[in-house]
């Protein structure tokens, strides 16, 4: 009698914990998984791929997308905090030379409004995907919604300029903001309502106030070649070339 009581204790007690386990890894979000499916189909449609074609193998219908490669989800309430995109067309051709292709070319017709599925989202890497300003100023500043987004890589889009700069602006959670290899020029305005940053380079820190200030002290231009690397608050810049207009006191 005391060995079946020990096991009925035992096995409820098997079940507390299983149950426990289950509940610590929250499941995928349905609204985010239909998303991240919308992504994966509009990807494919855009090149005319047929469904035999290996793009985002793991992102399945029905499947655990805090699972998916690619993604990761907060392992509390499911929902996805960073996406990582980058060179979604290299799973397609492998042997692709960004710098060898068509510069009007575009791999990837993306509807950026699509992130606002992801209220959690932190981390959004979209990185060599031959975006550009078409793209990217339609729906951008909708991003601004996401109040977690610290981190967005647009880096090695190559046909992405000064026009999307008034849409970035508008990003205020962002802490870390990647544009090397954009193949194209940067210039600050004046009314950018950017926060202080700082630029750092081999040779020594150059300290500038990029807010909306009034005054001698404030940046009328900053030119910043290609081959740079910026940040939000601390903006790290790698082989870099600029080009200052301080005004006359500095």
């Amino acid at each position: 009698m005391e060995h079946k009581s020990w096991l009925s204790l035992l096995l409820i007690m098997t079940m507390m914990i299983m149950f426990l386990v289950l509940r610590s890894q929250a499941v995928c979000i349905e609204e985010e998984r239909k998303a991240l499916l919308e992504i994966k189909a509009s990807l494919i449609s855009s090149h005319g791929y047929g469904p035999d074609v290996l793009v985002l193998p793991t992102w399945v219908d029905n499947g655990e997308c805090c699972d998916w490669d690619r993604v990761k989800c907060n392992k509390t309430t499911g929902h996805v905090t960073n996406l990582l995109l980058k060179n979604l067309k290299g799973n397609l051709e492998d042997d692709m030379s960004f710098e060898s292709k068509d510069p009007s070319e575009k791999l990837w017709p993306l509807n950026i409004s699509i992130f606002l599925h992801f209220e959690e989202l932190g981390s959004l890497d979209l990185s060599w995907n031959y975006l550009d300003n078409e793209v990217l100023n339609t729906d951008i500043e909708t991003l601004s919604r996401l109040e977690k987004l610290e981190i967005l890589d647009l880096s090695s889009n190559f046909q992405i300029d000064n026009d999307i700069l008034p849409s970035l602006t508008t990003l205020v959670s962002l802490k870390n903001l990647q544009l090397w290899k954009t193949w194209k020029a940067w210039i600050f305005p004046a009314a950018t309502s950017m926060v202080p940053f700082s630029l750092k380079s081999g040779s020594g820190v150059l300290k500038a106030n990029m807010a909306k200030a009034t005054g001698s002290k404030d940046i009328r231009k900053a030119l910043i070649w290609c081959n740079t690397m910026m940040w939000y608050k601390g903006f790290d810049m790698n082989f870099w070339l600029l080009e200052w207009d301080l005004g006359d006191n500095i």
